[in-house]
């Protein structure tokens, strides 16, 4: 039987023993229909007073010809007409009938009262007990305790709190028996403990104790037990006990305070009436109720709220968790009510342990950057125009997890979210594959939901501003290809459709801008783009984002979000400096800044990890802020790490979490979290650590195809080996298990540091006293001792992931995600790793090959870096054993350099192939790229002045060519 079907045979029995409910029910709507009436005959009353005065006033005013003046009161009027004694006549007869009115109303109000379904406590706890036993219902303790017991706690204690304000209730009252419960349609609405009346007036004002907060507390405890246990009066005499020997002391302190001399003889009076003792100590029998409440299955949370109240009849002797106030046990009641998941119910020990789940998902204590963040997003719901915020913070200080909330706001809104993360080091994937995502993920939503029609219409919108430029944004955007059917989805050579371009990566951020604008335009839903890691982004894609926000503020409705770090070594990069300056004032965003969380936040996230109210953990948690200076990623990981270790444990005395606090206390903590990250890492298996070392090269996320490429070259399975690190917390498994992704960058450093392990020289297991660590930190240590380990690894995934790349499309998708992959981890092993020298110009061909792919992108930042790459693997002798290729890379690194306007680079590099060219016509490209440099003299000042525009000011001149670009178009 569910919970409403135990309460509707409740309220069944309450109707059957309680004949005269109807009774009271009609009774109540009588008292109701006379109070209307009475009330509206007072009215009647007051507006015929009020039209009597203002009659005679006008009479008397009309018998002596004066005219009426609107802005003078009534009263003087009315004094005028008839007299002064005669208005106060009227006034004071006007007040009686007030008088006896209100008098009238509480009479019927204290009937009314009178009349409510009401009962003691007492009562209740009787007809709960019955319910209970009854055979015929499936009515548990944890139901009772969940549904109807902690609510009526939780409304004692509030009326407590309330009345100690003006008028604190007696010690005596605090009982059962006074305790008034209203009850309604099987409901409790509301509880009151009743202390005015024949029992109170009878009592003197001395002995009126109210006893101390000690005292009152454990009257509470007594009445709080006899609620969740329903205890039949005979078994509470020794809970009686307690309580009548603290009310005693309370007496006895009340008095004392009161005298002014104190008794001498009262020392020696005591020691000649000796006490007899009880035969259970305080402890003894607060265990002996405990354990009563544990064996009928009430939750430990309960019983452990019914102790901490019960332990304060030991006085100065009670423990740490004793309570101290009423308004912590306010606060615990309702932790158990409105989240009995976490706070009331038992953990599961009975078939094996339990492991430490710590929730990665929800933000703590950043209720005011969520209200900020909500606030603008309510804005652009409601303005339908653009909006942005950009977070800011350290590393690990949740700025991604409170950015995602975006995400649940955009779900209410039944909007279209994306997001795309930049990585430390782009060139894993093909230029602008980060901003790109974002638009292959819109462009997939909006076809799913669309209709054909609607898909003709956005079809030929495109088409009408793409024009034959499409697939140059199709290479970057394969879903563009479900809007545009007759576009080449990218797998051709995009370097065809772009080359009558005068300047391609102007074209790709106008193509992205009209995209933008077309979508914006046909979707139905409000549309959040949220961009992570905005100080990895290469300057195209900043340029390209820039572009994006003059598109939005245009007139365009989406809502952006960014984060990045403001760590000295990310604001140092300086593309990314200049765009963070400008974007702040240009585009009118929305700064938050984030710190580390307080000792209040750490103390939330450690309460519900370890499912313990806050009240007990927050010796812990003051503990593991100070080790963790309050940084959420730090925190999460040593919680995890103190679990390992042990020191952080179940308890199966108690069926809880417990700790060791001493342990945990001498535990030396490093203060960088990567040194944590990998002492955590270094008691795992060697399967997962090798999983974690090779999808660390890897990136911030991989896929399952690269995975099954390495897997049969390291003849293990690491889709299983990173499902089991998933497991424990290191990454997530995303697009349904087929790929996965770090849940923090700093865990995917810590797993490359993890790589030298498996060369069979395990350096991380030295001790942290080891000389190596006497002149430099960990991380240094950690950085010298595994980096040529490193270059190796990732040359040898590099070769096995580009064969398969090569082999799989025969030349005809080099363009693919597989291969740029590749490439970046080969040119992470680096000219050093390679034992073949024959393999070098196989190595500087393919950075050639990949460098002409990113610049028939616009990615000329990519290209230029591969095209250097690529000029690495050559050796001295380059001019004489490979002079084909090196002509070929240094016209094509010359041609990126001035793209880029990278001057210094453009010299050296053709100076280096004017040098040693053959002929002049290998020559001639690139004295043409270098031409601008000999008559900068000649240029207008207007393309001078461009040339050195900050790059977010560049983005406006979109439909003119760029000064970074105009020396190629001279040149032309």
């Amino acid at each position: 039987m569910n919970y409403n079907a135990s309460f509707d045979a409740f309220r069944l029995q309450d109707q059957q023993e309680d004949e005269v409910t109807h009774e009271l029910i009609f009774q109540q709507q009588y008292i109701q229909q006379q109070q209307e009436e009475l009330t509206q005959h007072i009215l009647a009353t007051e507006q015929q007073i009020q039209h009597q005065t203002l009659g005679m006033a006008a009479a008397v005013m009309h018998n002596n010809d004066q005219q009426i003046t609107p802005p003078q009161p009534l009263v003087p009027l009315v004094a005028t007409a008839v007299g002064h004694e005669e208005l106060i006549q009227r006034q004071q007869q006007e007040l009686t009938r007030q008088e006896e009115s209100e008098e009238t109303m509480y009479e019927l109000d204290k009937q009314h009262e009178d009349q409510l379904p009401k009962q003691t406590l007492k009562q209740w706890i009787q007809r709960m007990k019955v319910l209970l036993s009854n055979q015929h219902t499936t009515y548990s303790y944890y139901e009772y305790i969940k549904i109807a017991a902690l609510p009526i706690a939780q409304m004692l204690v509030e009326y407590i709190i309330d009345s100690e304000v003006d008028d604190i209730i007696p010690l005596e009252f605090m009982k059962i028996d006074h305790v008034l419960i209203v009850q309604e349609g099987g409901k409790s609405d509301f509880v009151w403990i009743q202390h005015e009346g024949s029992d109170s007036s009878s009592l003197d004002a001395d002995n009126a104790v109210t006893g101390t907060v000690q005292s009152r507390l454990l009257a509470v405890g007594v009445i709080l037990y006899e609620l969740f246990s329903t205890e039949e009066e005979p078994q509470m005499e020794g809970l009686r006990t307690l309580l009548s020997r603290t009310s005693a002391t309370s007496v006895m302190s009340s008095m004392n305070l009161n005298d002014d001399k104190p008794d001498p003889n009262e020392d020696n009076n005591r020691q000649s009436r000796p006490q007899k003792r009880s035969s259970q100590t305080p402890r003894d029998e607060v265990s002996t109720y405990i354990t009563k409440l544990e064996e009928k299955g009430i939750p430990r949370s309960v019983c452990t709220v019914v102790k901490n109240l019960l332990d304060c009849s030991k006085g100065d002797y009670c423990g740490d968790d004793t309570y101290s106030s009423f308004v912590d046990l306010h606060q615990d009641l309702l932790l158990m009510i409105n989240n009995p998941s976490i706070y009331l119910d038992d953990i599961q020990v009975s078939t094996s342990l339990p492991t430490l789940t710590i929730c990665n998902d929800k933000v703590y204590g950043r209720e005011e950057e969520v209200a900020q963040l909500t606030e603008s997003y309510q804005e652009y719901i409601q303005e339908k125009t653009y909006k942005g915020v950009i977070i800011s913070g350290g590393a690990g200080v949740g700025k991604s997890r409170l950015a995602m909330y975006t995400q649940k706001l955009t779900r209410e809104a039944n909007g279209h979210f994306c997001s795309a993360k930049f990585e430390q080091n782009e060139m894993n994937s093909k230029p602008l594959t980060t901003v790109g995502d974002v638009f292959n993920t819109l462009c997939e939503m909006y076809t799913k939901e669309a209709t054909a029609n609607e898909l003709e219409m956005v079809g030929k919108e495109l088409e009408n501003r793409l024009g034959n430029q499409a697939s140059l944004l199709a290479g970057v955007v394969p879903g563009l290809c479900k809007l545009l059917p007759t576009v080449e989805d990218g797998r051709g050579s995009p370097a065809e459709s772009s080359g009558h371009c005068v300047n391609a990566e102007a074209s790709m951020r106008y193509l992205f801008g009209e995209l933008l604008k077309v979508m914006c335009s046909y979707s139905k839903r409000p549309i959040s783009i949220f961009i992570d890691d905005l100080q990895f982004a290469d300057t195209a894609s900043l340029l390209l984002i820039g572009d994006l926000l003059f598109t939005a503020m245009s007139g365009a409705s989406i809502f952006f979000v960014f984060c990045h770090r403001d760590d000295e070594e990310s604001l140092s990069n300086t593309s990314f400096g200049i765009w963070l300056n400008s974007a702040l004032s240009l585009f009118s965003m929305t700064s938050i800044q984030l710190g580390n969380m307080d000792a209040e936040s750490v103390n939330t996230l450690v309460s519900e990890t370890l499912h313990i109210l806050p009240r007990i953990t927050r010796s812990l948690s003051a503990v593991l802020h100070h080790k963790s200076r309050g940084n959420p990623l730090f925190v999460r990981q040593l919680l995890g790490s103190l679990y390992g270790q042990g020191y952080i444990y179940v308890d199966l005395t108690l069926s809880r979490w417990n700790w060791d606090m001493e342990k945990i206390e001498e535990t030396p903590v490093s203060e960088s979290v990567v040194a944590l990250l990998i002492q955590e890492m270094k008691g795992l298996p060697s399967s997962l650590q090798l999983g974690l070392g090779v999808a660390s090269c890897l990136g911030s996320s991989v896929q399952k195809e690269l995975l099954d490429i390495l897997s049969n070259d390291l003849a293990v399975d690491l889709m299983d080996i990173l499902k089991e690190v998933s497991q424990k917390g290191f990454m997530d498994s995303i697009d349904d298990g087929t790929a996965f992704r770090f849940a923090h960058d700093k865990i995917q450093e810590a797993g490359m540091n993890m790589l030298f392990c498996l060369s069979g020289v395990c350096f991380c297991a030295l001790p942290l006293t080891h000389s190596v660590f006497e002149n430099c930190s960990l991380d240094t240590a950690y950085e010298l001792e595994s980096i040529e380990h490193r270059r190796e690894s990732h040359m040898s995934y590099g070769l096995s992931l580009c064969s398969r790349a090569l082999n799989a499309c025969h030349g005809h998708d080099e363009s693919s995600e597989l291969f740029f992959t590749a490439i970046t981890q080969i040119n992470k092993g680096g000219p050093t790793t390679v034992r073949d020298p024959s393999q070098m110009s196989i190595m500087a061909g393919l950075n050639l090959k990949a460098g002409r792919l990113s610049s028939s992108l616009s990615g000329y930042t990519t290209a230029f870096m591969l095209f250097e790459h690529g000029i690495s693997y050559l050796g001295n002798d380059k001019w004489t054993s490979n002079y084909d290729l090196s002509t070929e890379l240094y016209d094509a690194v010359a041609e990126a350099a001035c793209a880029l306007n990278k001057r210094t680079a453009l010299t050296t590099h053709v100076d280096e192939l004017v040098a040693h060219a053959k002929t002049y016509d290998d020559c001639l490209h690139c004295k043409l790229y270098s031409l601008p440099l000999c008559c900068d003299r000649f240029l207008p000042s207007s393309i001078l002045a461009l040339s050195n525009l900050p790059v977010t000011v560049l983005s406006t001149t979109r439909f003119i060519d760029e000064g970074k670009s105009s020396s190629k178009c001279l040149a032309v």
